[in-house]
């Protein structure tokens, strides 16, 4: 039922995550192969991934704590992209959109910091939110406590383009906040 890979894919990633004895008295869980290359590597959609892994779990019998971290990590997929859809939307009521933006040309072989663009301004937010959500994991797979994590990057950041004079050609000239 499906690419052998998938299914490979699948026990790889419970074999990556299983915690083994150490020296001592503890448990080292994982070895730090990323979930995203082992799903690069598969050509394997997160989506798909999910739904492979609930049927590898049954076959496999695998323990409850294991299904639970696997769940939640599914939940807050689910939450990171429903909050990604109502990001766009909202990002580009604040700034300008990235799509507007003219490409950047380059003048000189000097290579010499120029100010960020606003598509760069777009990553750095959500880049800075997934961070901020991956430090809170009793709120990571919380719609509202994460939603409201984004509107404070969302304000951190606009504040920092507010009050840098040089920077507010960033923002949105119809946003009634500037």
């Amino acid at each position: 039922q499906g690419s052998e890979l998938h299914w490979l894919a699948c026990a790889l990633y419970v074999a990556c995550r299983s915690s083994v004895p150490t020296v001592g008295k503890g448990t080292s869980e994982g070895n730090y192969v990323s979930l995203t290359r082992i799903l690069r590597c598969s050509e394997m959609s997160l989506i798909e991934f999910f739904n492979k892994m609930k049927k590898w779990q049954d076959m496999a019998s695998l323990p409850q704590d294991f299904r639970e971290s696997t769940n939640k990590l599914e939940r807050n997929f689910t939450v990171s992209a429903v909050i990604f859809k109502k990001y766009v939307p909202i990002f580009k009521t604040i700034f300008k959109a990235p799509s507007e933006e003219p490409p950047r040309v380059h003048r000189s072989r000097k290579q010499r910091r120029h100010p960020c663009t606003i598509s760069e301004v777009f990553n750095f937010c959500w880049v800075l939110f997934v961070h901020a959500k991956g430090n809170f994991p009793m709120i990571s797979d919380d719609l509202v406590n994460s939603y409201h994590l984004l509107l404070c990057a969302l304000d951190l950041v606009f504040t920092n383009a507010l009050l840098c004079n040089a920077r507010k050609e960033l923002l949105n000239p119809n946003f009634k906040g500037n």
